[in-house]
């Protein structure tokens, strides 16, 4: 995983809202900051891409006989 993820929440009154997502701190600053900073060799920017992309098949892989993702 490229950051831990810790809650999500979403607050509204009807005519806004707001979403949160409360992630792992990281002390040398946010992914953008980090890829604007470092040139990737291309084994590290496929091995980052099927990070990414294995974690998003996740969030979308159906789960059966429960009421949610655990």
């Amino acid at each position: 995983n490229i950051l831990g993820f810790i809650a999500a929440d979403i607050k509204g009154t009807g005519s806004w809202t707001q979403l949160y997502l409360i992630t792992d701190y990281h002390e040398n600053g946010s992914l953008y900051d980090y890829l604007k900073s470092t040139t990737l060799d291309t084994k590290s920017m496929l091995k980052l891409a099927y990070s990414a992309v294995s974690g998003l098949c996740h969030l979308h892989t159906e789960i059966f006989s429960t009421q949610g993702k655990p």
